[in-house]
């Protein structure tokens, strides 16, 4: 909802990846108003989709349904761990 991808660019272009997906930021909830929380989910992502796309599997084990909390730290600290998770997979 609040990412869009961009399938049709050609591959052998060389900002393929900072322009396959982007943050709507009109979509962006109030409770992920922080830009580094949004460059990290929009990063996970992308690191996430390399994984899969090399037939690696790509589930993050610290995906979880999310409930609205006051506590925007909560957030963070979800996103830290499957931030974490996916670059050093990635890195692999």
């Amino acid at each position: 909802f609040m990412v869009v991808e961009k399938p049709y660019l050609a591959i052998h272009e060389d900002t393929y990846w900072e322009k396959r997906f982007a943050a709507r930021e009109a979509q962006v909830p109030a409770f992920l108003n922080d830009k580094v929380v949004v460059h990290k989910i929009l990063t996970t992502g992308k690191y996430l989709t390399v994984i899969r796309e090399c037939g690696e599997g790509g589930a993050c084990p610290h995906a979880k349904k999310i409930a609205f909390s006051h506590n925007d730290r909560l957030y963070a600290e979800l996103v830290d761990q499957a931030y974490q998770y996916a670059s050093e997979t990635v890195l692999r």
